[in-house]
């Protein structure tokens, strides 16, 4: 005697099916040349970009580094993205400021 799956209904994997693209196809296995390109022209971007942040801060002279919260040694940190961002390195506002006011009796021209 044979056994019948007529009554029985298939599996079917809901959520590829109800998408709007379809039924999910699996990528094939291997080499993907387009893909490579992309990433070779990403990193050569992101060199570029390298190069490019890494000249703008050697030009800096030490007070202008200085104001934003470097130094000479971390600007390698810096572009490598490995610089631990401290206290000294940002910049803090006084707690409480004091304001004057000025009165238009004040800026009368002396005669």
């Amino acid at each position: 005697m044979f056994a019948s799956n007529a009554g029985q209904k298939a599996q079917v994997d809901v959520i590829s099916h109800l998408h709007p693209c379809g039924p999910a196809i699996p990528a094939k296995p291997g080499f993907n040349l387009g893909a490579w390109f992309r990433g070779l022209i990403e990193a050569l971007r992101k060199n570029a970009r390298a190069r490019a942040d890494r000249a703008r801060l050697m030009a800096m002279d030490d007070r202008q580094l200085d104001d934003i919260g470097l130094t000479r040694g971390d600007i390698e940190n810096v572009i490598n993205g490995t610089y631990n961002y401290t206290s000294r390195s940002v910049v803090q506002k006084p707690t409480s400021v004091e304001v004057e006011t000025v009165h238009a009796d004040d800026h009368k021209l002396a005669a």
